[in-house]
């Protein structure tokens, strides 16, 4: 027997329904959500943006997860430009998935040029990678750990 919804149940929700706005649609989970282990990834997006509160400049990848203990299908990598070594860190990665930061270096090639042609030509978009989770305690705040997501390199295919 199917279930059926009150008439009067019915009557009282239609009040939101102009309304209607999910809280946190479109937004994806990020590494966070990931329990520790490797995973096979490919990046599905990535841009620049700035966020919405601090006006931060950010670099965001959707990663889609292929292989690994993953409750969700996507998640969000965010890398911050707060210091030289997070900029470091990303070109490192950048490196492992087989793109010649190491040569991003002034007057001809600077880092904010060579980022920016990489992000507009979509290049990023379909590389496959192998990534390790792992979570790291915070020292000055126990209860907010850590969630690094480490590139270990670049696949031509998947695994399975």
């Amino acid at each position: 027997m199917p279930n059926t919804v009150d008439q009067a149940i019915l009557d009282d929700l239609r009040q939101f329904d102009r309304d209607f706005k999910p809280q946190g649609a479109g937004r994806k989970a990020g590494v966070d959500a990931l329990p520790d282990g490797d995973y096979e990834m490919e990046i599905v997006s990535a841009a620049l943006e700035r966020t919405k509160n601090s006006n931060e400049t950010i670099l965001k990848w959707g990663l889609r997860v292929c292989s690994g203990k993953a409750p969700v299908e996507v998640v969000e990598k965010v890398f911050l430009f707060r210091s030289q070594q997070n900029v470091d860190s990303l070109g490192n990665d950048l490196a492992t998935l087989g793109f010649d930061s190491k040569s991003w270096v002034p007057p001809k090639r600077p880092f904010s040029a060579e980022l920016a042609k990489l992000i507009a030509s979509g290049q990023l978009v379909g590389v496959l990678f192998k990534a390790t989770k792992k979570t790291n305690p915070n020292r000055d705040d126990p209860n907010k750990p850590y969630h690094n997501l480490y590139v270990q390199n670049r696949l031509s295919r998947l695994s399975s």
